[in-house]
């Protein structure tokens, strides 16, 4: 259901359900953010900008991993990290938004690489979702706050960025 835009269409009012989904905002060792440029060939938030990783979560019945397991699943489809790279992290908040057929409630994390930036770039590029987004890094607050007031934005990932931000 959640990954049909068709079937959600088509669905009475009172059979839309809520989507719950992760996302993760990655600070680098050299203190930049990674963000994500959406392409036109996904499925939600065509040619926007996110946070570093955001996917559906997996709520499978045989499936018994925690939120944190499914980001780092999400941050090595998109970015090729894993687990060993991450030195910490922290749910920074929790967003309800309306998208165009569903409402979502997106988790939204962030993660602390000991990778720097440029590294984390470089290690993207033999990422299975690679086709997804063009990761870029962001080492200025001017430049994150540009982007935020001029470019279009998955929503939980505008709202985590400008929590990281301290503008909110």
């Amino acid at each position: 259901y959640n990954r049909d835009p068709e079937l959600r269409k088509s669905l009475p009012k009172q059979e839309k359900f809520n989507t719950l989904c992760i996302s993760c905002l990655v600070e680098s060792k050299d203190k930049a953010v990674i963000l994500g440029k959406r392409g036109t060939t996904v499925s939600e938030s065509q040619n926007s900008y996110q946070v570093t990783s955001a996917g559906f979560m997996d709520l499978l019945e045989t499936d018994q991993t925690f939120l944190w397991d499914q980001v780092l699943r999400e941050l090595e489809e998109e970015t090729a990290m894993t687990k060993d790279q991450i030195v910490r992290d922290r749910v920074l908040c929790v967003v309800e938004a309306q998208q165009e057929y569903n409402t979502t409630v997106d988790i939204c994390f962030l993660a602390y690489s000991k990778l720097n930036a440029d590294q984390i770039l470089e290690n993207a590029k033999a990422a299975v979702d690679k086709h997804e987004q063009e990761l870029i890094k962001i080492s200025d607050r001017t430049e994150a706050l540009r982007l935020l007031e001029t470019e279009r934005w998955d929503p939980a990932s505008a709202a985590t960025l400008m929590i990281y931000l301290g503008l909110c």
